[in-house]
């Protein structure tokens, strides 16, 4: 895998916690598939409580990619959806060493659904 984005000097990335941005949700899972081409996908489930909501890109070749599924999370939430098929292209590029040079787009992404998993409700005594 090539170096992920770094998101932490990105003036529209606040850093925050998972209860600070979903307050209401016990969890929030990408489940799908990601690759380049039909024949080329393989399986993949996200936890964004627990690893954060950028799922790094397979590609060796891509610098400052990544599949950001918080964005789409939170569209999902806002909506009032608990579940929400996306699709996600890497945000990366590739054919420049370490990122110096400008590449190609990267040509990864990741399909499948954000489920939007509810905190129980406390039992009424």
């Amino acid at each position: 895998m090539g170096e992920p984005i770094d998101r932490s000097q990105s003036p529209f990335v606040i850093q925050s916690t998972f209860g600070q941005l979903y307050p209401d949700m016990d969890d929030v899972v990408f489940e799908g598939t990601i690759g380049d081409m039909p024949h080329n996908r393989r399986p993949i489930g996200f936890s964004i409580r627990e690893r954060g909501g950028l799922i790094r890109c397979p590609d060796p070749k891509c610098w400052g990619g990544g599949f950001e599924v918080d964005y789409a999370a939170s569209d999902a939430m806002r909506e009032g959806l608990t579940e929400k098929a996306v699709q996600v292209q890497c945000v990366g590029h590739v054919n420049s060493y370490k990122g110096r040079r400008a590449g190609q787009p990267c040509s990864y992404s990741a399909e499948g659904v954000i489920k939007l998993k509810p905190k129980a409700a406390a039992p009424v005594v």
